[in-house]
């Protein structure tokens, strides 16, 4: 899953951000082509931003395994 989180920023889909000392804060981008995306890597994306367009990696721990 870490591995298809970097994929996709490195695709212009999000972007990564040092967010203080221990967070890290991930930012949906407009970028990539959507149509590009194979089933698991949108389920992902959608998972990821269910909740708006940025998030915390400290904000996802107990609420991404249900998506």
């Amino acid at each position: 899953m870490t591995a298809t989180i970097v994929d996709l920023a490195v695709r212009g889909f999000l972007t990564i951000a040092r967010s203080g000392h221990k967070d890290w804060t991930l930012t949906s981008k407009a970028g990539g082509d959507a149509a590009s995306l194979v089933l698991y890597e949108k389920t992902l994306l959608d998972g990821l931003f269910a909740t708006g367009r940025q998030i915390k990696l400290s904000e996802l721990k107990g609420t991404f395994a249900p998506r």
